[in-house]
């Protein structure tokens, strides 16, 4: 019996999330090989899959494949496509990326944001992650504590500058559990943290 489009894509999927990304890419590489429709859905999973082996040349390559194919690339596969980026430390390319996604029309999200900031720590950016962290304001992107916690791991060689952004992030709710009166410390949860925040923390 002849497997379907979304039986590809369900397998795809699970071996992605199952960090078995090799065979992923195989029956991705099979699908086409029977040529068999692939969808966006199967791009996800392939580019997820390219993520979980630092395969960031296989990623653009995909990219590539579904211009050719004119398959429409939505903030899902750029998402993808950013994380993989973000892991490969390839932050010159993940800033490529958002250009590409403002010439295709895809507007970023805050998962865009914090994977470009998140290469820009990976990569010892501070400057252009502090730059995205404020860009976030003037495109109307709500930060969360994601966005904090990746920008405390860019600037955190920057002390004055981590702390004030670990007071904002304190006054906005995202450390509920991180609190003091006066000079003395009431309550100090880490959970939350990155390492960059913990740092921040541990000397605000």
């Amino acid at each position: 019996e002849k497997l379907s489009v979304v039986t590809y894509n369900a397998t795809m999927t699970a071996l992605e999330k199952g960090l078995q990304w090799q065979r992923a890419l195989d029956l991705f590489d099979e699908m086409k090989y029977k040529n068999m429709p692939v969808t966006v859905v199967s791009y996800g999973s392939a580019i997820s899959a390219c993520e979980k082996g630092y395969q960031w040349r296989q990623c653009l390559e995909y990219l590539d494949e579904m211009t050719e194919r004119k398959i429409p690339k939505n903030v899902i596969i750029f998402g993808a496509a950013m994380s993989c980026m973000e892991k490969s430390c390839r932050a010159d390319i993940a800033f490529q990326l958002m250009d590409r996604m403002n010439l295709e029309g895809v507007r970023p999200n805050v998962h865009i944001y914090n994977s470009a900031i998140s290469a820009c720590a990976r990569c010892k950016l501070w400057k252009k992650g502090f730059e995205l962290f404020k860009e976030m304001d003037d495109v109307g992107i709500k930060r969360d504590v994601v966005t904090y916690n990746a920008v405390l791991d860019a600037v955190c060689s920057q002390v004055d500058l981590a702390k004030q952004i670990f007071h904002e992030g304190v006054e906005r709710g995202f450390y509920a559990k991180v609190s003091r009166l006066g000079t003395q410390w009431l309550e100090l949860d880490l959970h939350f943290l990155s390492l960059g925040g913990g740092e921040t923390a541990l000397r605000w």
